[in-house]
């Protein structure tokens, strides 16, 4: 991943983005501290890709920025927490990929949506006493 000047006339012009695929950049000065400020490494816990996804375009609806694909979202989360591993949970024919080693930070936005509901993953009950920070 390279970092230079974005030439895609995206509505970040000037500033540094990563280029991820052809096609789609994730402005750094946006995008990473977004995940910092909402996300934190944090043991026993762990969330759906879709969550996490579907957090991105929410922010990406709200800042009027052209989302990038599942898969170039998940570089970036790759390149923020880089000891995350992927656990695929749930039963034959119904499982659904997930981030194991993150949580949401409780000054998110997003941790009562997520943590309010119940049965969300076998990892939800966990508190996030391990928090770790950047």
């Amino acid at each position: 991943m390279k970092k230079f000047r974005c030439r895609q006339g995206r509505s970040h012009p000037g500033k540094i983005v990563l280029v991820l695929e052809d096609n789609y950049c994730i402005c750094e000065g946006v995008c990473l501290p977004r995940l910092e400020d909402n996300y934190c490494i944090c043991e026993g816990v762990c969330l759906p890709r879709c969550i996490l996804y579907s957090h991105y375009l929410d922010f990406c609806r709200n800042e009027k920025l052209d989302p990038a694909c599942a898969a170039t979202f998940g570089k970036t989360i790759r390149q923020k927490f880089p000891h995350l591993t992927t656990r695929r949970l749930g039963t034959r024919g119904h499982s659904k990929y997930h981030y194991y080693g993150i949580g949401i930070r409780e000054t998110s936005q997003y941790y009562h949506s997520v943590y309010s509901s119940k049965g969300l993953t076998r990892f939800s009950g966990c508190k996030l006493k391990n928090e770790v920070s950047l």
